[in-house]
């Protein structure tokens, strides 16, 4: 067909309009490409937008978990204080008092370090999500930027 399509080197009119219909020349080629480069970038526009909401919602719901835990850790520090009733003052002046506060020290100690464990946990979860959240939205405007520089030029 391109020896019949041709004729001298010139292209015969009702194939110039079928290859101009189709944007089949030279420039409908390249157009071709930058549509099909275009289509992906969207595509996978899309599909970063998606994956940082998704980050979003798993970073929401493991602060709640951890501001949860921190909270529980904070009331554990409050029943050690409230610990000492009056029956149990009573009991320490009838024992050693050195084991009691021992004892108390002890307990409380462990909630203080569980107090850090939570507060460092919490610190972990944002630095890693501010991290994440960043390296998506490089990502998005990279791809914007492509986007913009194939349709506009």
């Amino acid at each position: 067909m391109a020896n019949n399509a041709k004729k001298d080197g010139k292209i015969l009119g009702i194939v110039a309009k079928v290859m101009a219909m189709f944007e089949l020349g030279e420039e409908g080629k390249v157009g071709a490409v930058y549509n099909r480069l275009v289509k992906n970038w969207e595509r996978e526009l899309t599909v970063h937008e998606h994956s940082k909401k998704s980050a979003q919602f798993s970073y929401e719901s493991a602060m709640l978990k951890a501001n949860d835990v921190l909270v529980e850790k904070t009331e554990a520090i409050d029943e050690i204080w409230n610990s000492i009733t009056p029956d149990k003052a009573s009991e320490v002046r009838n024992t050693a008092f050195e084991d009691f506060q021992s004892s108390f020290e002890a307990r409380l100690d462990r909630a203080l370090r569980a107090i850090d464990d939570a507060t460092d946990s919490i610190e972990v979860i944002e630095a890693a999500h501010k991290a994440s959240s960043e390296a998506a939205d490089a990502q998005i405007d990279m791809i914007k930027a492509r986007i913009a520089k194939a349709i506009n030029g």
